[in-house]
């Protein structure tokens, strides 16, 4: 059970919670320039997670995640605090090669 989104803002505005990003389902695909850089949308459909969104922590682009159980998915769990967590790591082979793991709101960087 997580508490009102609301209220983990506020305990993280007032310094009472340390974290770096946190999660909001939405039920499509955010615009490209509507992804703040702390925030990871979870796309649900019908109770099912499908993509996750997030703007990259080293450059800004726009990450897509495929969200599921088959193999080349990632899963994102968040916990009650708004905390998302995505695994496996991800790995930004597009633009700036940024890879890093996405833990409890925060950003642990791969070394490459």
């Amino acid at each position: 059970m997580r508490i009102p989104k609301k209220f983990a803002d506020s305990l993280c505005r007032s310094g009472w919670i340390e974290t770096g990003f946190s999660a909001a389902f939405v039920e499509d695909r955010p615009d490209e320039d509507g992804v703040p850089q702390d925030t990871v949308f979870v796309e649900r459909r019908d109770g099912n997670l499908k993509w996750a969104y997030l703007s990259c922590p080293r450059c800004g682009e726009l990450i897509e995640l495929p969200l599921g159980t088959s193999r080349g998915s990632w899963r994102a769990t968040v916990d009650w605090l708004w905390r998302p967590s995505l695994h496996p790591s991800v790995w930004e082979t597009g633009s700036c090669q940024a890879h890093f793991w996405l833990k409890r709101g925060k950003i642990y960087w791969c070394r490459d």
